[in-house]
C-alpha cells in the first residue's frame, strides 16, 4: 500500500489549503505593485483621492490575505493530522498482525519509532507542504515575474543568484538526509533503553526493598536469640 493512498480521502481539503495559499501569495506579490501605484500616481502626483483608493483596496486584499491565511492553516492541521492518524492506526494494526518471525526481525524498539516518530514527520510534512514547502517556490516565481514587469534589467540580477542559492539548497538538503538517518538510529536506541527501563521497572524498584527485608530479616533474628537467651 502506497503512502499516498492515505492522501486521496483528503483531496478536498488539499485542494482548499492550496486555493487559500494561492489566494494569500498573490496578495503578497501583489501589494509592492499597489504601493509603487499609490507612491506614483498618489503621492508625487499630490492627489489624495488615489492614495484614500488604492489605500483601501490594499487594507482590503490584506484581510483577505490574513483570512485566506488563517482558514488555510486550519485546514492544513486538521488534514495533517487526520492523515497522520490513519497512517498510524493502519500501522499499528499491522504490528498486531506481526508473527513471531517478524517481531525477530523488527526490533520492538524500531517499532515504536516507525509508528511515533516517524509517523509525526510524515504528519509535519503533509502539514508544511500545504503550507509553506509549495508556497515558497511559487512566491520565488512569482517573485521574478514581478520583478520583471517592474524592471527588466534589475531582474536579471535573479539570474546570479538563484544558482548559487540552489546549489547550497541541495547541498543543505544532502546532509540533512544522512543526519536524519544516523537521528533515526540513535532514536532507536533510545527507545529501546526506555522500553528496558520500564519493563524492569517492578525489578529495579524491589531491589532497594529487598536490601531493607534483609535488613529487617536479621534484626528479627538477632531480637529473636536475645529472648531466647533471656528465656
Amino acid at each position: 500500500m502506497s503512502i499516498f493512498s492515505f492522501v486521496k480521502p483528503y483531496r478536498i481539503p488539499i485542494a482548499a489549503a492550496l486555493s487559500l495559499m494561492l489566494v494569500e501569495l498573490a496578495v503578497e506579490l501583489v501589494q509592492p505593485l499597489l504601493m509603487a501605484k499609490i507612491i506614483d500616481d498618489g503621492i508625487v502626483a499630490r492627489d489624495l483621492d488615489t492614495v484614500i483608493k488604492l489605500g483601501g483596496i490594499m487594507l482590503g486584499i490584506s484581510f483577505l490575505a490574513f483570512a485566506s491565511g488563517i482558514t488555510n492553516s486550519f485546514i492544513a492541521a486538521h488534514a495533517g493530522q487526520s492523515f497522520g492518524y490513519d497512517l498510524r492506526e493502519k500501522l499499528f494494526a499491522k504490528v498486531q498482525a506481526f508473527s513471531f518471525t517478524n517481531f525477530s526481525s523488527f526490533p520492538s524498539s524500531s517499532l515504536i519509532t516507525r509508528i511515533t516518530n516517524d509517523v509525526t514527520q510524515l504528519q509535519n510534512t503533509f502539514f508544511m507542504s500545504l503550507r509553506i514547502a509549495l508556497r515558497a517556490p511559487l512566491l520565488v516565481i512569482g517573485g521574478i515575474i514581478m520583478a520583471m514587469l517592474v524592471n527588466v534589467k534589475l531582474s536579471l540580477a535573479f539570474v546570479i543568484i538563484i544558482p548559487p542559492l540552489l546549489i547550497f539548497l541541495i547541498w543543505i538538503m544532502t546532509k540533512a538526509a544522512g543526519l536524519f538517518k544516523s537521528v533515526q538510529k540513535r532514536l532507536d536506541e533510545v527507545n529501546g533503553v526506555m522500553r528496558e527501563n520500564l519493563v524492569g521497572m517492578r525489578l529495579i524498584k524491589h531491589l532497594p526493598e529487598e536490601a531493607t527485608k534483609v535488613q529487617d530479616l536479621k534484626i528479627r533474628t538477632i531480637i529473636s536469640r536475645i529472648k531466647r537467651c533471656m528465656l
